[in-house]
């Protein structure tokens, strides 16, 4: 263990056991389904570990394991998360000005699974074309699966069996059969090496399950108080559609974060610097809260950046009981994650930019960050309101990622709604061809919605050439929040061609508040405030309110963070959206949207 600033970090191994990656997969009614065949030894709860499915669901899925495990049973095992959706595929027929995003939305999925199954249209829709898209089926009557469910009561004992080793078993495949990882098996028989030996007798330590049915009444949900209706219309916040926490006089706050203290292979200083920069404003945050009487104790993990590690961090004494994670900062820990806190009821904040889908079925993850799908919307709003009776050109970048983004944009921006009565028009087209829309004369506003630097800068360079006969002030960019950190940018060019763009943050260093902060930073820790710190400041000091206070957070320094579930059942996101504008060598704020 590590200390820094008085706070504890916890280092731990990844333990050795089979994983279900190369399981066969079946679907079953539009369900998915890992096929699982039973192997001497196997438990339901060692069978619940690998997979990550609870005993009750394995249950449900088989009801005849409720009288045991037979060597060579076939089980099926739901597939956790977004997968385990009962879908089956329909086909849709595009409609004119449909975009992939909006047919997206309607059929609740994502772009990407619509492009999975249908490789191509991501260059583009056609009127009456015919796509297959995912349906849900309806649950309950009709679906077997749904039909044989029954409701029980899983309860543990430990227990202790003794094998005998036979001829051509190892330590793995006893590990495997009877599910205990390899270190716990070498630990439980004070083992030195990996080696055994035909009749060697090992203890191996079991969890045995005895599960009893239970009697399921219907139970009518209680009425809320006139207060909590009150409350709820006066305060809409991440808690209006959650119960808020168990009042404590401490709490216990996890911060996950790759600091890379012991600088083992993986090390990233670029990283490791970001890291102990958000860490930095955390603490400051959690300094501020404790003068408000908030306490709590404590822990700042090191993750880094290996997936393999999180699982046994997860199981570490420090989160018993835990009320809050903050981080990590990968995505693929970020999944791991976040289903863990699904399954233990604890909230997690993402505080930096993350998958939209960690959101999707979980509604106990925070995005902190808004994604450029909503950002994109929000660019449209303010394109369609400021520029309603101008030329706007939509320039179509190439990249996928970047393709999604567009499509996010094109889909809002066609969106009627009642602020206006009719759409203004828009000019499609691509790098290649968009410079025969720009006439002298006109007054253009250009969207080009690429994060790839080359792109960009092939776009900066031809946009060049094609306005050197409009007049200053007659053209506008619309770009991404990246054009801020491109370095092969010139400031000349952002700033001939009234370069916008939309983000979650206003970081303003002129600002008095964010001054007088900075002074307390360069005091604190003899250095300039940085954009990650004040994204730990600003994230800690708003959750911790917000979640555990119940407090109302003033605005941050850096953020005006605005949480929004994203539909019934899934997560929180913010969605605050500024518009900024290239002017002087800075970017200053236009507008919010989504206030």
């Amino acid at each position: 263990m590590k200390l820094l600033i008085c706070l504890s970090f916890l280092l731990v191994s990844m333990a050795s056991i089979a994983q279900p990656e190369n399981a066969e997969i079946e679907v079953i009614n539009g369900k998915r389904y890992y096929i699982h065949v039973v192997q001497g030894g196997n438990t339901l709860y060692g069978i619940h570990n690998l997979y990550k499915v609870s005993v009750e669901d394995i249950i449900a899925a088989n009801p005849e394991t409720e009288n045991g495990l037979n060597e060579g049973q076939r089980l099926l095992i739901p597939i956790a998360g977004v997968e385990s959706l009962p879908v089956t595929l329909g086909i849709h027929k595009v409609k004119s000005k449909e975009t992939l995003y909006g047919i997206s939305k309607t059929y609740e999925t994502t772009v990407e699974k619509l492009v999975e199954l249908n490789p191509g249209i991501e260059l583009g829709l056609q009127e009456g074309q015919e796509i297959k898209v995912p349906v849900k089926l309806p649950t309950g009557k009709g679906d077997p699966l749904k039909e044989k469910q029954q409701e029980f009561k899983v309860t543990y004992q430990d227990s202790v069996i003794k094998h005998t080793v036979m001829k051509g078993e190892t330590i793995y495949s006893i590990s495997k059969r009877f599910m205990v990882p390899v270190d716990q098996l070498k630990k439980y028989n004070e083992m030195k090496s990996d080696k055994l030996r035909p009749g060697d007798v090992i203890s191996i330590p079991v969890k045995k399950e005895r599960i009893e049915k239970v009697e399921v009444r219907e139970i009518t949900p209680p009425r809320p108080t006139l207060v909590q209706k009150d409350s709820i219309k006066k305060n809409p916040s991440p808690k209006d559609s959650m119960l808020l926490f168990q009042k404590k006089a401490e709490y216990k706050i996890a911060i996950l974060a790759p600091l890379y203290l012991d600088k083992g292979e993986k090390y990233s200083p670029s990283i490791s610097n970001l890291a102990a920069e958000y860490y930095m404003g955390t603490k400051l945050a959690l300094d501020s809260l404790k003068a408000l009487g908030f306490k709590a104790k404590v822990y700042v993990i090191d993750t880094q950046k290996d997936s393999t590690s999180i699982e046994q961090i997860l199981k570490g004494e420090e989160f018993e009981n835990m009320d809050l994670i903050i981080g990590p900062f990968f995505g693929s820990n970020s999944e791991y994650v976040a289903e863990w806190c699904k399954n233990h009821g604890v909230r997690l904040i993402c505080p930096v930019a993350t998958s939209y889908e960690i959101l999707r079925n979980n509604s106990f993850v925070y995005e902190s960050v808004t994604s450029d799908i909503t950002l994109a919307e929000g660019l449209a709003k303010y394109v369609k309101k400021v520029h309603k009776n101008e030329k706007i050109i939509l320039v179509k970048p190439k990249s996928k990622n970047d393709l999604i983004i567009h499509e996010g944009f094109r889909s809002a921006f066609n969106k009627s709604d009642s602020e206006s009565d009719s759409i203004p028009k828009i000019i499609e087209t691509n790098v290649q061809d968009f410079a025969a829309f720009v006439k002298a004369g006109e007054n253009v506003h250009i969207v080009f919605l690429s994060n790839d630097k080359t792109e960009v800068l092939e776009f900066m360079l031809a946009l060049k050439k094609a306005t050197e006969a409009i007049e200053e002030g007659k053209l506008t960019v619309y770009g991404t929040k990246e054009w801020e950190n491109y370095s092969n940018i010139e400031d000349e060019y952002l700033t001939m061609f009234n370069v916008h763009f939309a983000t979650p943050y206003n970081l303003n260093y002129k600002n008095e508040r964010t001054k007088n902060f900075d002074k307390f930073y360069r005091l604190t820790y003899k250095t300039r405030v940085s954009k990650m710190a004040l994204q730990g400041y600003d994230v800690t000091m708003f959750f911790c309110q917000s979640l555990l206070m119940d407090k109302t957070p003033r605005v941050g320094i850096m953020n005006n963070f605005k949480m929004e579930q994203k539909g019934i059942g899934n997560g929180y996101e913010n969605v605050s959206c500024v518009i900024m504008r290239h002017n002087d060598y800075n970017f200053v704020k236009v507008t919010d949207i989504n206030e």
